[in-house]
């Protein structure tokens, strides 16, 4: 289970995760914040894959050398769990 702590800093107990939250007067009652395995935290804060709809699972950050001789970080490609790789638009 991971849980998070002030400062956002998780630790881990049996594969679960839970997260603190605090109490209001309306939630005197609640004791433990709602807890989900690893598997449901993915596939719920994954974006969709543009191919195959399967949960994201990482992101591939490639570096190449501009115009300058400087060293930049992109592309950056979306990864699932069957390979499919689409690359990452900036939204401007």
């Amino acid at each position: 289970m991971v849980h998070f702590i002030a400062g956002n800093r998780p630790y881990r107990d049996a594969g679960k995760v839970t997260t603190l939250r605090r109490r209001t007067s309306s939630q005197d009652d609640a004791r433990h914040a709602p807890s989900m395995n690893r598997a449901e935290l993915i596939a719920l804060a994954s974006p969709p894959c543009h191919d195959c709809g399967a949960p994201v699972q990482r992101v591939e950050m490639q570096w190449h050398l501009d115009e300058e001789a400087n060293w930049r970080a992109g592309p950056y490609f979306m990864v699932c769990g069957d390979g499919h790789r689409v690359l990452v638009l900036p939204l401007v």
